[in-house]
């Protein structure tokens, strides 16, 4: 696996599979490698190749400034490799979405959110007012888990309320019928939506990692924490949140617009 970190942020990654035999050495991937890519200043690798001088002294010709190779053993780079070999571990023993892993990393969740239920209020007055849920696992939208929720107890347009309604219903039932419950609970909106979803889950007795999303600047809010964390907009581990975060909302939308179309046909 390899990326490029520019200014503070990954870019460019990409990913190698291939059988360390004959000529595949991780020496000969590198000369090949940099061949045909930009040859950085240092090339910061898991472990150091055998031809480690040879290959410096060949890029820093071709390159025109001085290449270094290391193979750091403690701070941020050492912290980036550890990071890059749990994704190599999860993609080739696993068949795991490494964006899930960056998500535990960065949301510090106490295992890997394989199951994500997300909720969206679609609110287009009281009449119409519906609630949404996508399930995704293993990163991926599981659209026959999906539900949705006809608002019963909220009068107005109150989205807080709405959104503690559809929390304690979704979970009542699953805590009563023993069902599986997620990894992570994701809401759309801010830090007032998070905390109303919060106290839902704590009415019920239950404690599960839960999270808001808000969509004007892709902040994400955590309990116990003031300021938003923000996740870089190209990460693989944002666009997992996004995607589930825009299927909630689809969802809805068009619950909502059934809704619409059920009550101007019976008029």
């Amino acid at each position: 696996m390899t990326f490029r970190q520019i200014h503070g942020v990954i870019r460019d990654s990409d990913k190698f599979s291939f059988d360390l035999i004959a000529d595949n050495t991780f020496s000969n991937f590198l000369f090949q490698y940099y061949t045909t890519h930009a040859i950085p200043r240092i090339i910061v690798v898991s472990e150091l190749p055998e031809k480690k001088e040879f290959l410096e002294s060949f890029f820093s010709e071709k390159a025109g400034f001085q290449v270094q190779i290391i193979c750091p053993k403690r701070g941020k780079r050492k912290e980036m490799i550890d990071l890059t070999l749990k994704n190599i571990d999860l993609i080739h023993t696993k068949g795991e979405e490494p964006g899930l892993l960056a998500l535990q990393e960065v949301l510090r969740l106490p295992r890997l959110p394989k199951i994500i239920e997300c909720f969206d209020i679609s609110n287009l007055g009281q009449k119409y007012a519906v609630g949404s849920m996508s399930r995704f696992k293993d990163g991926k939208p599981d659209k026959s888990s999906y539900r949705k929720f006809k608002i019963k107890t909220v009068m107005g347009q109150d989205d807080f309320s709405m959104i503690a309604e559809v929390i304690k219903r979704r979970y009542h039932r699953l805590k009563k019928e023993r069902l599986q419950l997620p990894d992570l609970i994701q809401i759309d909106g801010g830090k007032g939506q998070l905390n109303v979803a919060i106290s839902s889950l704590g009415s019920l007795g239950v404690k599960l990692p839960c999270i808001s999303l808000a969509k004007e600047n892709e902040e994400i809010f955590v309990p116990n924490k003031k300021e938003p964390i923000v996740i870089p907009r190209n990460e693989k581990s944002l666009k997992i949140l996004q995607h589930a975060r825009d299927e909630a909302h689809r969802f809805g939308l068009a619950y909502n617009r059934k809704l619409r179309q059920l009550s101007k046909d019976s008029r």
